[in-house]
């Protein structure tokens, strides 16, 4: 069911997003979100693969009843102590959500389709439990930082050794294959 970050992994991400110029990119992500979600307060939202809880923080500051689930124990640790009572945190996968269908208003992937085994399976799950919008945010494959990273890998370990970077073609075939033009 994909990659199962461990403890280096979650501290190390948890360092990395601290970082200034890392906080300004993910401060416009959010704001890239926020835009196309157009979440209204107190509405719900599914994070999906939730990783330390960065979104949930920014959806929680929205007004938004937040939700997240990963399947690593150690980022839901940081996201516990990052957010507090103010989501509730499942561990889980995102090719099998564990909810009724239609119980949250929106569903986001943020950098999570990278890491799972069946991208179509997880984008089905995520659109069983919408109500209204799925937002999907990527890596890139063609984007320069996308190459820099890949290429970063060949030479040190990193996390993105074990993601798979797409196009705007392969995402778009995914979507079209899982719910159609």
């Amino acid at each position: 069911m994909g990659r199962v970050f461990d403890f280096k992994d979650a501290v190390a991400y948890e360092q990395w997003l601290k970082r200034p110029e890392n906080q300004a990119a993910f401060e416009l992500e959010i704001r890239l979100m926020q835009t196309l979600l157009k979440p209204m307060r107190g509405e719900s939202v599914l994070d999906i693969g939730c990783g330390t809880g960065a979104c949930l923080q920014a959806f929680s500051d929205m007004g938004l009843q937040v939700t997240g689930l990963d399947p690593s124990t150690y980022m839901l640790d940081i996201a516990a102590r990052t957010i507090g009572n103010r989501a509730d945190l499942y561990q889980g996968y995102a090719e099998d959500l564990p909810f009724d269908d239609n119980s949250f208003n929106y569903s986001c992937f943020f950098t999570t389709l990278e890491f799972v085994d069946d991208p179509k399976k997880a984008l089905e799950e995520a659109i069983r439990v919408t109500k209204d919008r799925v937002f999907i945010g990527v890596l890139n494959s063609y984007a320069i930082k996308g190459i820099q990273r890949r290429v970063k890998g060949i030479f040190s370990p990193t996390i993105f050794n074990h993601a798979k970077f797409y196009s705007v073609w392969e995402l778009k075939q995914i979507i079209r294959s899982s719910v159609g033009n």
